[in-house]
Formats: C-alpha cells, structure tokens, sequence
C-alpha cells in the first residue's frame, strides 16, 4: 500500500470516536455519573438506607455495590477511551486493558423494588443505561478492529461492511 492509498483510506471507527465530540459528551455525563453516585452515597444515601429494613435494605446495599462497581469498569473504560485520545495509549494497549463492562441484574419487580428510594433507582438506571451505550460502542470498536484484512477490489463481506456504516453514522 502506498503512502497516497494510506490517507485515503478511511480510519476505523476505533480511531475516530475518541476523537469525536459524541465522545466527550459520553465521557462527561460518565464521569459526571460517577461523581452524582458518590456524592449521594456519602450523603443523603446514608440517610436512605437507614430508613429501610429487610428485602428492601438488602437490595438496597445489593444494587448499590453493584452500581458502584459498574461505575468503576465505566470510568475505567472512559479513561482508557481519553488516554487513546491523548495517543498516550496505543489502540492495541487499549484493547488489551479494557473490559467488558456487565449490565446491572434486573431488580425483582416485587414491592421491594418499589420501596427503593427514588432517586437511587434513577441513579440505577442512568448506571444502566450508560452501560448499555458502553457496550454497544464496545461491540463496534471490536468489529471495527477485527476488519484488517486487505481490501480486495469487488469484495465486501459482512464485518467490511458494518464498519463502514459504523464510520458513517457514528463519526463526527
């Protein structure tokens, strides 16, 4: 491949997201997330929890233990995203340190959950959602590195393919 065909070709997905402004806008709310549960936890979350008793007390501890480990894989990710902006990691180191991130369980939906504070299940599902849209932006920059083989004229197989239409609805 030529110097000329290299700056022609489209950059993956993987090289341009960390450099989008959709980026930013994940990582902000992200790393405002994480900041807003902290915040509640340390202060009228210990309120909250002193006002429960029983199954709701125990889903109450469940669920934020696992928010707040949710919340750690999130600003883990986000910043390793950041420092493969900064190009102070290299796209192969950040595939190798992140993980994938796991979903909050579903809380039963028996009365218990219901008796959970209001603004703790907010705080549940914006975690969830924001780890949701992790994922899926994970999945697309897995695809987007998996599509290395050389581009062969007239040939376009399915992974080509849904890197190109992830490089044109999801770059800046």
């Amino acid at each position: 491949m030529t110097k000329t065909e290299r700056k022609t070709k489209p950059e993956s997905f993987a090289v341009t997201f960390p450099k989008s402004q959709m980026f930013d806008v994940l990582f902000k709310s992200g790393m405002s997330l994480v900041q807003e549960v902290a915040a509640y936890q340390s202060g009228p979350g210990k309120r909250d929890v002193k006002q429960l008793t029983g199954d709701v007390a125990l889903m109450y501890e469940k669920k934020g233990v696992q928010m707040t480990l949710l919340l750690m894989q999130v600003a883990s990710w986000l910043l390793l995203m950041r420092a493969l902006k900064e190009e102070e990691i290299s796209l192969q180191q950040f595939f190798h340190c992140r993980r994938t991130i796991k979903e909050i369980e579903p809380a039963s939906s028996d009365a218990a959950t219901v008796a959970l504070p209001a603004e703790f299940r907010t705080l549940l599902t914006r975690t969830d959602n924001i780890v949701r849209k992790i994922n899926r932006l994970d999945g697309v920059l897995e695809n987007s590195r998996r599509v290395t083989a050389p581009d062969v004229p007239g040939r376009k197989d399915a992974r080509s393919l849904q890197a190109m239409l992830a490089q044109a609805f999801c770059s800046s």
